[in-house]
């Protein structure tokens, strides 16, 4: 399937009616589709083994942090999770095979993609990510040294790197990898983050 450059705008240009209350999205206007070098947050939720729902929210521009595709898998969704297709309107379904054309457009246009042990999830989409068009914030923070094979949770980082609270959702794990990322950027620069990430992994 080729994707063109009207096919990109429709299918990143998402318009979700009667969204629920909880549900933070803004559409892309046709500006904001996302360029080469650009980041974007994702976050996955996968509930015994299936996929049921990505977000994905801007990360940059003047609604950064806020959510431009959330999609939710009808096809994988198990019986734990069918509740949520209830709370949900009808534009918000999204089949596997239309969500996956989604994220390869993103690749496609050199997006770079920020989450949290994202290659472990891309996998439940099929979708093969360049190395260097994702980061991975659990790898960003894990030790070179002491525990090499640990990859810090979600809740650890917010805790000790973020100083907030963690509240589990794909919605939060997109926006706090953003933030994640933006802060390892700002303790490389101001030469602290070898020391931040020996703190981190100190015995409490």
């Amino acid at each position: 399937m080729a994707i063109t450059g009207g096919s990109e705008v429709a299918l990143l240009h998402v318009s979700y009616t009667h969204v629920p209350q909880g549900f933070n999205i803004l559409p892309l206007s046709a500006a904001e589709l996302p360029c080469k070098g650009d980041l974007v947050g994702m976050g996955i939720e996968i509930v015994k083994e299936c996929l049921v729902r990505v977000v994905i929210v801007r990360g940059q521009g003047v609604h950064e942090g806020v959510a431009f595709s959330h999609d939710i898998c009808p096809s994988s969704l198990n019986p734990v999770s069918l509740e949520v297709v209830q709370t949900v309107q009808q534009s918000m379904l999204t089949p596997p095979k239309l969500l996956y054309y989604k994220l390869k457009c993103l690749v496609d246009r050199g997006v770079i993609i920020v989450g949290h042990n994202l290659a472990k999830y891309l996998r439940h989409i099929n979708m093969q990510v360049p190395a260097q068009q994702y980061i991975n914030t659990a790898e960003l923070y894990r030790s070179n040294t002491t525990d090499a094979g640990f990859n810090p949770p979600m809740d650890f980082l917010c805790s000790r790197i973020l100083k907030v609270d963690y509240v589990p959702s794909p919605e939060n794990i997109a926006v706090y990898s953003l933030q994640l990322y933006e802060r390892f950027l700002e303790l490389k620069r101001a030469g602290q983050f070898e020391k931040t990430l020996k703190s981190l992994h100190e015995p409490a």
